[in-house]
């Protein structure tokens, strides 16, 4: 439960640094992105499990994270500017759809 939790925080910041990139905005012609947060607070936010799980849980957790965000990260990098913010509006959609089937 912790590798997911930490997977899903470093996920979240490697995301908010690939959508605030300005190499990348240069090089897809997108007009330069409001930085929200530094990059150094969100790489430590990135980068803060490697050093926390190894202390509260097993080695194999660490090993679990490395690899998710190592191919998050690659996963991230590959796709392009408007996809995220597609695959985000698709989960508001379906969190929207399920609270309403659920009454």
């Amino acid at each position: 439960m912790l590798a997911l939790i930490a997977i899903f925080i470093s996920f979240g910041a490697l995301a908010a640094l690939v959508q605030q990139d300005p190499k990348r905005a240069r090089v897809f012609r997108q007009d330069a992105r409001r930085v929200w947060l530094s990059s150094r607070a969100l790489w430590l936010l990135c980068l803060s499990p490697s050093v926390i799980l190894p202390f509260v849980a097993p080695f194999a957790h660490w090993v679990i994270w490395f690899g998710a965000i190592t191919a998050g990260g690659w996963g991230l990098a590959y796709l392009r500017p408007g996809v995220l913010h597609r695959i985000r509006s698709a989960l508001v959609q379906c969190e929207a759809r399920m609270l309403q089937w659920r009454g």
